[in-house]
This record gives C-alpha cells, structure tokens and sequence, in this order.
C-alpha cells in the first residue's frame, strides 16, 4: 500500500513540475521572428501531442483539462494521439468544440474496462485492438455526429497498432 502511495504521489509531483515548466518556459519565451516564402503560408497555434499507454489515460485527462482551464489551449491547430491517446485525441476535439463536457468524458472514461480498449487471448502479445477501435467509431460516429477522423474540428490524427509479432528468425524486409 505504501508503494502505490509512493507511485501516486510521484505521478502528481511530476505532473506539477511539468505544468511549472509549462508556465516557467511560456513566460520566458521569446519567439523567433523568421522570413517565410510567399508559397506558403505560416500557420501558428498550438499542437498537442498524446501517448499511448491506457494506464497513464487519466492523467492526460487531468491534464488537459487544467491546460484547457487555463486558457493553454485556447489556439490549438493540432491534436495527435496514439493508441489510448487517440481516445484523448478525439475528445479534446469535442470538449474543445463545446459538443461535450469534460463531466460527461469522466463519466466514459472512468466506466471503461480493459475489455472496452482490447482483448487479450493468452498471456502474450499482441492484443486484439478492436474494441477500441470500435469505441472510436462510437464516439466520432455516434456521440459527435461526424463521419470520419476528417470531419474532427481540429487538424488531428490518430495512430492505433495493430501488429503481429515476427518470429525471430524471420526476413524482416
């Protein structure tokens, strides 16, 4: 018990020490000022970037929602998440949007089980991603009402694998 209250404590001090770095480096940056050609045009704003890692899915959450709290996020051009982080990706989308509420995406996301994001057949990799793969559709199709990654409010992407292993001794060309 005492372990996880380590573990937990340490996840919180890192999390403060980075949003501090977060306000620490915005207040003393200083933007380079660059000559860009007339073919294309600059685009600014704020991109985010979301892991995967399903165990760690709460605490990007959190996270988010106290960038988003304060005003961090108030200029995103581009969401990117990764496995689990796909989930994030596709939610920041809505909550930024105002189609959903940072409640309401507590409420799914603290009811999900292992089972909702993937199936595991023996002890061994890989996983059967199709349940959140599954999800995803759900939620863009269903509880956002867009037809496909495409129609997302911000420029976005996803990445989920779905891989099989190669056997050792296998050509890996």
């Amino acid at each position: 018990m005492r372990r996880i209250l380590k573990i937990f404590v340490f996840s919180i001090v890192l999390l403060v020490l980075i949003y501090i770095g977060l306000v620490i480096g915005t207040l003393t940056a200083q933007p380079e000022i660059e000559t860009i050609s007339s073919d294309y045009a600059r685009r600014g704003g704020t991109a985010v970037v979301i892991t995967g890692a399903a165990a760690r899915i709460a605490q990007e959450v959190a996270l988010l929602e106290k960038l988003q709290q304060s005003g961090w996020l108030s200029d995103v051009c581009f969401i990117s998440g990764t496995s689990s982080g796909a989930l994030n990706t596709v939610m920041l989308n809505s909550i930024l949007e105002n189609k959903f509420s940072w409640q309401r995406y507590h409420a799914i996301l603290f009811n999900l089980r292992n089972e909702n994001i993937f199936l595991k057949y023996d002890r061994t990799l890989p996983v059967d991603i199709a349940p959140l793969q599954g999800l995803l559709k759900k939620v863009i199709n269903d509880s956002l009402g867009y037809h496909n990654l495409g129609d997302l409010p911000y420029h976005s992407s996803i990445s989920i694998s779905d891989f099989d292993l190669v056997p050792p001794f296998s050509k890996t060309y």
